[in-house]
C-alpha cells in the first residue's frame, strides 16, 4: 500500500522473500508516523495468488496484527454465487511466529484447503452445533454425536409412529398426559408433529456438522502426524 492508499504489485516471490518481506514490515510496528497515510503504507501489505484469492496483513503492534484472508471460488455452485461467493476470514494474530504460520500456509495449501481449515476453526471458537465446548477431548465429541444419532433415531421412530396410529402424548411435568387425537383435533395435532420434527432436524443437522468438525480434526491429526 503506497502513501496514496493504492496497492503497488510487485513481482512473484518465494515462500523465502515473503517471509523477509514479513520481518520487514514486522520491523516497523514500533515506528511513530506523521500521518495515518504513512502509518498504513508502512504496515499494511499482503500476498496474493489471483484476483480471487489474498491475504492482507496489517501490523498494528508486534503482538497485534490484523490479518486477513479471502477466497472467491471460481468453481463455486451457482446458488452460492448468488449468495456472493465470496469467503473471508479475519483473525488477530499476536506474534510473529503465527503470522509466519499463516503466510507459509498461504504458500504451501491450496485455497480451499485453508478455507476447510478456517471454517473448521471458526466452529471450535465457541461451542459446537450440539454444545461441545473447546477442547473436548475427541472420544468425548464422539460418544456426543453417537448418543444424539440415537435419541434422533428415536424421536423418528416416535414421529413415525405418531403418524401411523393418529395420535401422540403432550409431554407434560406431571404423571397424566394428555393425548392429542388426529380425528378430533387436526390443527393442534400436527403443530405439535411439527414441533416434533423441528427438534429432528436439529439433531440431524447439529450430528452432520459435529461429524464435519470431527472430521476435519482427524484430518489434521494424520497430516501432522505424516
Amino acid at each position: 500500500m503506497n502513501f496514496d492508499q493504492k496497492v503497488e504489485e510487485h513481482e512473484p516471490v518465494d515462500l523465502k522473500r515473503a517471509i523477509e518481506i514479513t520481518d520487514q514490515y514486522l520491523a516497523r510496528s514500533g515506528e511513530k508516523f506523521e500521518s495515518g497515510e504513512e502509518a498504513i503504507a508502512a504496515t499494511m501489505f499482503g500476498f496474493t495468488r489471483s484476483k480471487s484469492e489474498f491475504i492482507e496483513i496489517c501490523v498494528n503492534g508486534r503482538k497485534r496484527i490484523s490479518y486477513k484472508f479471502e477466497f472467491s471460488d471460481p468453481d463455486a455452485p451457482w446458488f452460492q454465487k448468488l449468495r456472493g461467493g465470496t469467503f473471508r476470514f479475519e483473525e488477530e494474530l499476536h506474534s510473529r511466529e503465527r503470522l509466519i504460520e499463516k503466510v507459509t500456509e498461504f504458500f504451501s495449501y491450496p485455497s480451499k484447503l485453508i478455507v476447510q481449515q478456517c471454517k473448521s476453526k471458526a466452529s471450535r471458537s465457541g461451542r459446537s452445533p450440539l454444545g461441545i465446548q473447546p477442547g473436548t477431548p475427541l472420544g468425548k465429541s464422539i460418544f456426543v454425536i453417537v448418543f444424539f444419532a440415537i435419541l434422533a433415531a428415536g424421536l423418528a421412530w416416535l414421529i413415525e409412529h405418531c403418524i401411523s396410529i393418529g395420535e401422540t402424548e403432550l409431554p407434560s411435568k406431571s404423571t397424566i398426559h394428555r393425548v392429542i387425537y388426529r380425528t378430533r383435533t387436526p390443527g393442534f395435532y400436527w403443530f405439535v408433529i411439527a414441533i416434533y420434527s423441528a427438534g429432528l432436524t436439529w439433531l440431524i443437522r447439529g450430528c452432520w456438522l459435529e461429524f464435519k468438525i470431527v472430521r476435519e480434526m482427524l484430518n489434521e491429526r494424520r497430516k501432522k502426524k505424516s
